[in-house]
């Protein structure tokens, strides 16, 4: 939890995907998700023998909660949605709303843009509308 900056909106994330490290940047209302959970789900007296771990998200057995955890949850809510489709829609949309590609890569800890563009999906609609200012 060290690696969370709420002054600046910022977590590090030290052991990402591929084991990089990197910064993401949060808006206000994730940093207050981030802020309800820590104050209303972490310190239930359930998650006791776990309340100085270092992790953000933790479970009642494991001082962390597991890739297979987070898949679980997911699974839970949604059968058709999963972290990875996630990233998908976060690249996708990342760049349909101006982010740039090298942003969208660096967020989902991309080495090679070649990656981030395998997860881009652009519609016809927004390929017309971007050949229109060409024109």
């Amino acid at each position: 939890m060290k690696d969370i900056d709420f002054d600046k909106y910022e977590v590090t994330i030290v052991k990402g995907k591929g084991n990089k490290q990197r910064t993401v940047f949060l808006n206000s209302e994730a940093m207050k998700a981030i802020k309800k959970y820590i104050n209303k789900e972490r310190c239930k007296p359930e998650y006791k023998n776990h309340f100085d771990s270092p992790y953000l998200f933790i479970t009642r057995k494991s001082n962390k909660l597991s890739t297979s955890g987070v898949n679980i949850i997911f699974k839970k809510f949604n059968e058709k949605i999963h972290p990875h489709k996630l990233r998908h829609w976060f690249c996708s949309n990342g760049v349909k709303n101006n982010m740039r590609i090298e942003e969208a890569a660096y967020i989902a800890g991309h080495a090679s843009l070649n990656t981030t563009a395998l997860y881009i999906h652009p519609s016809k609609e927004d390929m017309k509308k971007s050949l229109s200012n060409f024109i």
